[in-house]
């Protein structure tokens, strides 16, 4: 196995870094603003307010069907948010750079 030049590693080290910040900045603003307004757009297609309560599980009054749906929805959201820009990442990096 041969090393890559200094000036790649430090390319790359800095490619992961900058990767890591970003991603980070994509939690932040998830977290703070997108998954909020999905809630609210679910609790209007629902047809009952949905409030965030305690660890950052979603609340709702109505129906005991109307909560699983929330729920359900709910570990939807957070799934493809949380874990979608990793998988979409790794995608395009195995596509450019091969396995």
């Amino acid at each position: 196995m041969t090393m890559a030049a200094p000036g790649v590693q430090i390319g790359l080290l800095a490619a992961g870094i900058g990767s890591m910040a970003l991603y980070l900045f994509w939690l932040f603003i998830f977290l703070r603003l997108v998954r909020p307004a999905l809630a609210s757009a679910l609790g209007r297609l629902l047809g009952t307010p949905i409030h965030e309560q305690g660890r950052g599980q979603w609340a709702v009054q109505g129906s005991s069907s109307t909560g699983c749906a929330t729920s359900l929805m709910d570990i939807v959201i957070l799934l493809g948010g949380v874990l979608g820009p990793l998988l979409l990442v790794s995608c395009i990096f195995f596509t450019i750079f091969g396995p």
